[in-house]
């Protein structure tokens, strides 16, 4: 009997020390490392490079600059052409002076108007760009103050047509002037014609600006 209960003893000592449990606890042994995590990687908006400009994009604005510069010089030669006539119509001092009188005045202020466009100019594409348009703005504004001498001189010998209109001090004046336009157109197209030539523009000589 005592042997019976020391066997019964034993194997209930036995049976709580070994075995495993129906529950899920965790091991007696504690993990002391935290589980890894796994971090998405953060997506970044990408970002556009800055836009550069291409040699045929230069090319273009070039061409499109020489174009306005050509254009303005068109308009230059007719001033030049409507002056030309309305001085020699000046010269006769007769029924035609008041109309004379009237283009001189206009093409003036078309000068003005022309010369306000040469300032305004974009040009910094162009070779020499600065300087062809530095003798622009020169001839154009020499181009100006001879307009309105002649037409002072005109005036003037209009009163009375007594003389020649060549020997008016206002017609001397304009002469001066004029001078000094040939002077920068020439400097002038020295600079552009080559740039006229590049983009198949008209070339152009001093009588022709």
């Amino acid at each position: 009997m005592v042997a019976l209960l020391v066997a019964v003893v034993v194997n209930a000592g036995s049976s709580s020390g070994s075995g495993s449990s129906s529950f899920p606890h965790t091991s007696s042994a504690s993990n002391t490392n935290p589980a890894p995590t796994h971090t998405e990687p953060t997506e970044t908006e990408p970002t556009d490079p800055e836009p550069t400009e291409t040699e045929t994009d230069t090319d273009e604005r070039a061409r499109a600059q020489a174009q306005a510069i050509d254009e303005l010089l068109s308009e230059s030669a007719l001033s030049r052409s409507e002056v030309i006539s309305a001085y020699t119509a000046l010269e006769r001092c007769d029924d035609g002076m008041e109309d004379a009188l009237e283009t001189m005045n206009d093409q003036a202020e078309e000068r003005g108007a022309q010369l306000d466009t040469a300032r305004g100019l974009e040009v910094d594409a162009l070779e020499d760009g600065a300087t062809l348009q530095e003798h622009l703005i020169a001839f154009l504004e020499a181009s100006k103050s001879a307009d309105e001498a002649y037409y002072e001189a005109g005036r003037s010998y209009g009163m009375d047509c007594y003389g020649e209109l060549a020997d008016r001090d206002e017609t001397q004046s304009g002469h001066q002037y004029s001078e000094t336009a040939v002077s920068e157109k020439t400097a002038f197209l020295e600079f552009w014609n080559p740039v006229a030539a590049t983009y198949g523009l008209t070339e152009r000589s001093s009588e022709e600006v």
